[in-house]
């Protein structure tokens, strides 16, 4: 039973799926509205007692995270995993979940945002997004991405600060987002009343007052082109560009057939869970017996044929190679 347990471990534990396609889309964005917010990602004016700016978590020298198994926002000081809770400013509770990576997330293919997925493209909502704040949602947000920049300015342990020590924790406590005097509007106030974002917004926006929508806008804008990265020798070689060495080609082979292991590991496992469920003993002999022989099958797989790397040193289109192998 401990080696069948240990034979599942190593194949759920591979990485899985067919090997990708080169086919990412990404929206093209204005300059100024990049470099416009690249200076709001970068600024903790966005935040309630202004200390924290997008950057104190997801920096790009943590790789646009912040090394932290729970994040920690308002009440923290440091960068990464240096950060720790300001004794001064003693925050009430740790971020519930890490920080995630930026790359990539301005993909056409990124429709669902945040671990839980509650942010996401819905053509069936009045303003195109789904998110908890349901008929509250404003229209003006570009994308998902431009959507999700709301979260963290209202969360009292990420940017608003901790209940009732400022303005925008204040209105979010009552329960004003969206309203005239709530949150958003705090916050779009504050940066529009700095002179030089004022004329930035200009640039982007003409003369019309700016809105929250706007700000998210800009930073999703500078996200989705600063840590765009579809460019690496593995990309240019799925785009027919360029080729991969040897080495590569055979640590490919490798990871494609080591998906196949993890796909029929995961059939066991959830045949396993399957007979406990029904009140099944999992420990009768033929049960295990079929179950082993199912993992003996796909790491059988992993032959000296398999792992060869010339199998794929055809065009990066060839998809019958990618198929059998």
């Amino acid at each position: 039973m401990k080696k069948l347990l240990l034979c599942l471990a190593f194949a759920s534990s591979t990485h899985a799926g067919p090997v990708p396609q080169a086919d990412a889309r990404f929206a093209v964005h204005d300059p100024a509205e990049i470099a416009l917010g690249q200076l709001l990602f970068y600024d903790p004016v966005l935040s309630g007692n202004r200390e924290v700016a997008c950057a104190t978590c997801h920096h790009p020298r943590f790789g646009t995270s912040d090394g932290l198994s729970l994040g920690l926002g308002d009440g923290g000081t440091g960068l990464g995993p240096d950060r720790r809770a300001n004794p001064a400013n003693q925050p009430p509770r740790r971020v519930a979940r890490n920080a995630p990576a930026l790359f990539n997330l301005g993909a056409a293919g990124f429709t669902s945002l945040f671990h839980d997925g509650r942010l996401e493209a819905d053509a069936d909502q009045p303003t195109g997004i789904r998110t908890p704040m349901g008929a509250e949602m404003v229209e003006g947000f570009d994308s998902p991405l431009a959507a999700q920049a709301m979260f963290p300015v209202l969360a009292g342990d990420e940017m608003a600060g901790h209940y009732g020590e400022n303005d925008v924790s204040r209105a979010v406590s009552q329960g004003l987002i969206t309203t005239p005097g709530g949150a958003w509007e705090i916050i779009a106030a504050r940066v529009a009343a700095l002179p030089d974002y004022r004329r930035r917004f200009t640039a982007v926006i003409g003369n019309a007052p700016i809105r929250f929508t706007d700000i998210a806008n800009a930073i999703a804008a500078f996200t989705a082109f600063e840590w765009r990265a579809d460019n690496s020798p593995f990309d240019q070689y799925l785009q027919g560009e360029a080729a991969l060495p040897a080495s590569a080609l055979r640590g490919l082979a490798l990871d494609i057939h080591l998906a196949k292991v993890d796909t029929i590991g995961r059939e066991v496992v959830d045949a396993f869970y399957v007979l406990r469920e029904n009140g099944r003993r999992v420990e009768e002999p033929d049960e295990i017996e079929r179950l082993r022989h199912r993992v003996i099958e796909a790491v059988s797989a992993l032959d000296g044929d398999a792992l060869d790397g010339d199998a794929l040193d055809g065009d990066a289109a060839d998809g019958e190679h990618r198929e059998e192998r």
